[in-house]
């Protein structure tokens, strides 16, 4: 599996950790800085991120967006629920761009950005660690219960 260097980033390591050990350390600082400023910086697209608790604001060509972070859950749940979260407001821009997490060596995480039908190959594949499904690709809520 290769990805466009040019769309790729590295997640730091400790990320693999969290999500093998199912823990729930995710924070909107957290989520923002090592997860979604990186991502949408690979679109080359006009767009702010903000945090505001308990999540995430994202404007995208003045469209502001919230993103509740899902608490109460692990690392793993929690990224994929932004993953998912991200890539609506993709689809809702009439992008044909999709953002995941994959596995691309043992302990090693990467975040690309990928053309829909990249994405749509990489489902059923073991090292793709979000978005999980393709309907939550295109669901139409971007936000998530969260509790204090």
């Amino acid at each position: 599996m290769a990805f466009d260097p040019a769309r790729t980033f590295w997640i730091a390591n400790d990320w693999y950790w969290r999500i093998a050990e199912n823990i729930a350390t995710l924070t909107p600082e957290t989520a923002a800085h090592d997860v979604a400023r990186p991502l949408l910086h690979r679109c080359a697209l006009l767009c702010e991120l903000d945090v505001e608790a308990p999540g995430l604001v994202v404007t995208l060509a003045e469209q502001r967006t919230a993103i509740a972070l899902t608490s109460n859950v692990s690392d793993r749940v929690a990224l994929g629920h932004l993953i998912s979260d991200l890539n609506r407001i993709l689809t809702s821009a009439d992008l044909e761009l999709a953002f995941a997490i994959v596995v691309l060596r043992r302990y090693e995480l990467c975040g690309t950005l990928l053309d829909v039908a990249e994405l749509d190959r990489l489902y059923g594949d073991p090292r793709l660690l979000a978005p999980t499904t393709p309907r939550s690709r295109t669901a139409s809520s971007t936000s998530r219960g969260a509790s204090a």
